[in-house]
């Protein structure tokens, strides 16, 4: 996950059931992941700003350099150097009830899924360096219209300046494919929308005894590719391409050990690259957001992180209203026994609308999921999440609703088998784009 977040991923097959914001089924994640993630990256994600997201620390120890039992679906890694190599591979076949999320006119779809990636982590006693490169390729057996092929590629890494100071950053492109069901998601589009995702951002933590403090910033160009629209004609998405910048800080103050309090703020430019006369409106705008939480952990059952504030954004268009909304963000991890884990992650956040009527809007969801080991190598899932949109100036509002199950066999430390079932709804106080969608599969997964 990139900020704790983000899960990327014919006889061959895995379900999982991914939780998340609504845009989180984008086909980037069409594999339906068997085990829950929790907080997966969206373009809405990346429009919230700095120390905004769900920023708990990573618990993988692969990451860290320590030894641990190897349990048996844990990967082994292939050292070279100073490095190890996690070379994996999943495949995927997945029964969607309704590939184009239509309100009526429903068309079903086996989709075959194929993912190869290769992360490759430092192994130094101080700094690290990362590297993360994945594909994915989907066919559809009746609709090869909808076919498409993904890429993505990340560099980061951590430089330890001193204990008690570190440098953070991260940089990196991917090809990705819009979901129809997505809130942003262009009308009328025959295939989903190709766009492609750069980013990049540097972030410095200072630690003074029980103080600590963080400044930092970054950058997201979305690029937008023309795509067929239904009846012929093509739909022309120049007017999407935008780049966005943030920068932001954040200062804690340690409580107690397991305790820290902290208050947090960032402030964002959204620039799109074409202004009237090339566009009917100018989107344009500027915001900010601020906030106070606590980070925590409860006699090693329960870690987490909770914050509230306040959010605005405004526009350079005088006809388009400022949006304010209260700002929340929330995870947390319960571990009631040795086999059941608890996840909870929301968050609220402003966020870009493709009509030209309407600026943006306010989202706010809510995700919960539960694993528990039956055995040592076989797990069971169930998901359940919550977003409601709230659109500024046109008066429209969605609800979206999606439940999850899934099940994983771990073979042994290399190979893994799951399965899981999905259901999508969403309602709105608009006509014509309600829909509901069910989708069910298996997979095989194979890392090193």
């Amino acid at each position: 996950m990139q900020r704790q977040g983000k899960a990327i991923v014919a006889g061959l097959a895995t379900v999982s059931v991914c939780f998340g914001a609504s845009s989180a089924y984008s086909q980037e994640n069409m594999v339906i992941e068997s085990s829950p993630q929790v907080a997966t990256e969206t373009v809405e994600d990346t429009e919230q700003g700095v120390f905004t997201s769900y920023d708990l620390p990573d618990t993988d120890d692969r990451y860290t350099g320590f030894q641990r039992d190897l349990g048996p679906g844990d990967p082994i890694g292939i050292r070279a150097g100073a490095f190890m190599v996690y070379p994996s591979l999943q495949t995927s076949v997945t029964y969607d009830d309704n590939i184009y999320a239509d309100e009526n006119n429903t068309t079903d779809d086996v989709i075959v899924t194929v993912r190869p990636e290769v992360q490759i982590v430092s192994q130094w006693a101080r700094h690290q360096v990362s590297l993360l490169a994945g594909m994915s390729r989907l066919w559809y057996l009746d609709t090869h219209s909808q076919d498409q092929t993904n890429y993505d590629i990340a560099l980061g890494g951590r430089l330890d300046v001193t204990s008690a100071t570190v440098v953070d950053a991260e940089v990196g492109w991917a090809q990705l494919h819009e979901n129809r069901g997505d809130s942003g998601a262009v009308a009328d589009a025959a295939e989903e929308t190709e766009y492609d995702r750069t980013f990049a951002s540097v972030g410095v933590t200072q630690a003074i005894n029980r103080l600590e403090f963080s400044v930092g910033g970054d950058y997201t160009k979305l690029d937008y590719k023309d795509v067929p629209a239904f009846g012929g004609g093509t739909i022309n998405n120049d007017f999407r391409d935008r780049d966005m910048y943030s920068v932001g800080a954040r200062a804690g103050y340690e409580w107690t050990p397991l305790t820290q309090f902290f208050v947090s703020g960032s402030y964002n430019f959204r620039r799109y690259d074409l202004q009237p006369p090339e566009v009917a409106v100018d989107k344009d705008s500027q915001g900010f957001r601020i906030g106070a939480g606590v980070q925590f952990t409860v006699t090693n059952l329960i870690t987490g992180e909770a914050s509230v504030g306040y959010m605005r954004q405004t526009y350079d268009n005088d006809g388009f209203d400022p949006i304010d909304a209260p700002a929340y963000n929330i995870e947390f991890v319960w571990t009631p026994t040795a086999l059941t884990t608890v996840t909870v992650a929301g968050g609220s956040q402003v966020s870009e609308s493709t009509q030209d009527t309407s600026a943006g809007y306010v989202s706010y969801d809510i995700d919960v999921g539960v694993v528990h080991a039956l055995t040592r190598r076989v797990s069971v899932n169930a998901s359940a999440g919550y977003e409601y949109d709230d659109y500024d100036d046109i008066g429209r509002n969605d609800d979206y609703y999606r439940l999850g199950l899934g099940a994983d066999y771990a073979i042994n430390p290399w190979v893994s088998v799951g399965a899981g079932y999905e259901f999508q709804h969403r309602s709105s106080n608009f006509t014509g784009i309600e829909y509901s969608r069910n989708r069910v599969g298996i997979d095989l997964s194979a890392q090193y």
